[in-house]
């Protein structure tokens, strides 16, 4: 592609984002220019620049909406907002159903190795748990995210070995080993065994792709809240805990799967959760300074932590799980596209074996 195509690509969504914030509404093409904010499996997220003088505000997100059944447009505005009025997430600039303007953050991607570094597990924890703790922006109208997920995604998955011009010998391969992941055995162990969590509100996509470090600071702020919902706590947390294994390029669709003996010991789980605790019951607050965080943290029982592992362990586990139902959901109903979809769900399905093989021996 030649240098004027490449820039003529983005003329449709100049005209989105004229149209979004009103102080570029005169503004010219060529003094709007997009870059990727981040890579996401199946959205769209630009930041985007306007060069012209005296333009407030200068660069903004553009962000694709939702699109699939897990949620609609409308509830992903109404967490977007719950978040960033509780001071969890950028602010809503505007919104026209296809895309949001956010406030743009300067900031960089984390890295699946920062998530288990201070001072970054300790600030991912007590923004969890502050998350944790807010009241749900959307009615208790199902048991909880994992169960809405598996009604929604499991047929679909259990129809990959029906279709035969999709998919590459190697994608066959993987399709054939992450089968028994979909088998209804496992669906209702699942359900067993997350039956008994309470449920709170919980972000359900903490990727490293929604995580950003503020510049100059170890701060972090949580993206994206399209799939926010009731879930048990554990899963949030032992999704973070498992995303350590994905070793990601911000600026390219896939990724390396590392070695599961990377996954964070049970002290380094220990450490985050003693923050998470103290921020979920409100010890902590968002404008606690840090005499005040270790003070809170360190009133945080024993006994709280070692249950909470528990399920956080579990939660590791369900993660896995989760990403086998979401890759071979998309693997089957989305078009190729570069993000493997295949092998995402083989990398979740093999997590997901792995450490119920570990927890209980099977």
């Amino acid at each position: 592609m030649s240098e004027a195509e490449d820039h003529t690509k983005y003329d449709p969504l100049r005209n989105t984002a004229r149209s979004l914030v009103s102080s570029w509404k005169d503004v010219g093409n060529d003094q709007i220019s997009f870059s990727y904010f981040a890579f996401g499996m199946s959205r769209q997220s630009y930041r985007v620049t306007c060069s012209a003088p005296d333009i407030r505000p200068h660069e903004i997100v553009l962000r694709s909406l939702a699109k699939h059944g897990m949620t609609s447009s409308e509830k992903e505005a109404i967490a977007f907002k719950a978040m960033s009025d509780a001071r969890l997430g950028p602010s809503l600039l505007a919104s026209n159903g296809e895309w949001r303007a956010e406030e743009y953050i300067p900031s960089r991607v984390m890295k699946c190795t920062e998530i288990n570094q201070e001072p970054y597990r300790r600030n991912l924890a007590i923004k969890l748990g502050l998350l944790h703790g807010l009241p749900c922006p959307h009615p208790k109208d199902n048991d909880g995210y994992i169960y809405r997920a598996m009604n929604s995604y499991l047929e679909q998955c259990r129809r990959a070995n029906t279709i035969t011009d999709k998919w590459t010998q190697d994608q066959k391969k993987m399709i054939e080993e992450t089968d028994a992941v979909f088998s209804t055995e496992e669906q209702e162990f699942v359900s067993k065994i997350i039956a008994p969590f309470p449920l709170v509100t919980s972000h359900n996509d903490v990727w490293v792709g929604n995580i950003l470090i503020k510049n100059d600071s170890s701060d972090v702020v949580f993206l994206d809240y399209e799939v926010i919902d009731y879930n048990f706590a554990g899963y949030d947390i032992g999704k973070l805990m498992l995303e350590v294994l994905y070793e990601r390029d911000p600026k390219k669709p896939m990724y390396n799967f590392l070695p599961f003996d990377l996954l964070p010991s049970d002290d380094d789980i220990r450490a985050f959760i003693r923050y998470y605790l103290a921020a979920r019951d409100g010890s902590i607050t968002i404008d606690s300074d840090d005499a005040q965080i270790e003070e809170a943290a360190t009133r945080i029982q024993s006994a709280s932590i070692e249950t909470l592992l528990k399920e956080v362990k579990i939660g590791i586990m369900v993660a896995g799980y989760y990403s086998a139902l979401l890759g071979q959901a998309c693997a089957v109903g989305l078009p190729p596209s570069d993000f493997d979809f295949v092998k995402f769900a083989h990398d979740g399905g093999r997590a997901y074996f792995y450490i119920k093989k570990q927890l209980y021996h099977q």
